[in-house]
């Protein structure tokens, strides 16, 4: 058996841990079937950077706070809001789900209006 080198290990490290990464996906989708709830991937792109507050006009902030990782709280110089990191970018998640399954919303079959014969 030849030699596995440095390169082929990082190679075969990545490979097992993006299999891992799907299965534990489908994992998720599965138990969410099997529940009847939703399972709505969302990209987590600025979540921690995003503001979840509200304006004074009842708008949503577009505040983007830039902050290095270190930082565990968001302080928003636009709208004042002071929330944990975490809890910010929790926030923002289920709204982008709430929003991405407004958009894909369908009727269950069982519930459409069957056509009569005449």
């Amino acid at each position: 058996m030849p030699p596995i080198y440095y390169g082929q290990r990082r190679k075969a490290r990545s490979i097992m841990l993006t299999f891992a990464g799907r299965l534990n996906s489908q994992a998720r989708q599965a138990s969410a079937a099997m529940q009847a709830v939703p399972c709505i991937a969302v990209p987590p792109h600025f979540t921690s950077q995003d503001c979840s507050g509200i304006l004074p006009d009842g708008t949503r902030c577009p505040e983007r706070v830039h902050k290095s990782l270190s930082v565990r709280t968001h302080v928003c110089p636009s709208c004042g809001l002071i929330i944990d990191r975490d809890h910010n970018s929790g926030k923002l998640v289920v709204e982008r789900a709430l929003e991405m399954q407004a958009k894909t919303i369908s009727v269950p079959v069982g519930s459409r209006k069957q056509a009569h014969a005449t």
